[in-house]
């Protein structure tokens, strides 16, 4: 993706009725904060922040934002808000980057390939990490990790130590966590069809259970006799 170049103002009304208004006039608030500079208040256009999310490079993306009267900054999208039935945008927050220092971010991993254990022994492939931590200059982020699954099979697997990235990249994620393996296939256990004129099963009765307490180790306390109606003469 190009890099864009996002314009913004300072935004000075404060407030949720401030906020809708500004939402009707097709804009959002946002703020920008980072690199020990001064954090501002901003307008902007969902829509240009929307283009950036939906890149190939996604909320990693490193794009200028030239606020007016403040210039320009280098900055990714750090967080979103977005409105929970329509999925309309509603707030963003932008993160200022130093492009000559390393910054964490979290990229996505994609598999290519088709698993042995599942071409030759009948299983499943199982995706149990889909996205690490990594550490990097800016410039050097990458839009995913990639990782070839071809020669998985069952006993086998994939660990975050296995993934092959540039020099440049350091991956902050554990190591030994599990990225992708070779399950079985559940079997489903066959449902029993009723024979026509055949005598249903009779239910089983019910367990007696006796009154009385209960011992150590299962051992039934003896019962205490039931005193008649009328009760002991004395």
């Amino acid at each position: 993706m190009k890099a864009a170049n996002v314009q913004a103002k300072i935004r000075t009304e404060r407030g949720t009725r401030a906020a809708r208004r500004i939402r009707r006039q097709g804009l959002i608030p946002a703020v920008i904060y980072g690199a020990s500079k001064e954090t501002f208040s901003l307008l902007v256009n969902p829509k240009e922040i929307l283009s950036i999310l939906n890149s190939e490079t996604g909320q990693n993306s490193i794009f200028t934002l030239e606020i007016e009267g403040q210039g320009k900054h280098n900055v990714l999208i750090k967080d979103c808000l977005f409105e929970p039935v329509k999925s309309t945008l509603l707030h963003a927050d932008f993160y200022r980057v130093a492009m000559d220092k390393p910054i964490q971010v979290t990229v996505p991993i994609r598999t290519v390939g088709e698993a042995e254990g599942v071409k030759l022994q009948g299983g499943i492939l199982e995706i149990v990490l889909r996205e690490v931590v990594i550490q990097c200059l800016p410039a050097d982020i990458p839009d995913q990790i990639t990782v070839d699954v071809t020669a998985l099979v069952f006993g086998t697997n994939i660990r975050v130590g296995d993934l092959k990235v540039d020099s440049k990249i350091k991956i902050l994620s554990d190591s030994n966590l599990t990225v992708a393996h070779i399950t079985s296939v559940k079997e489903e256990k066959p449902v029993v069809e009723a024979v026509e004129g055949a005598a249903p099963e009779a239910p089983a009765e019910p367990e007696v259970i006796k009154k009385g307490k209960v011992a150590a180790e299962g051992e039934e306390v003896p019962e205490t006799p039931e005193k008649s109606e009328k009760g002991e003469k004395k």
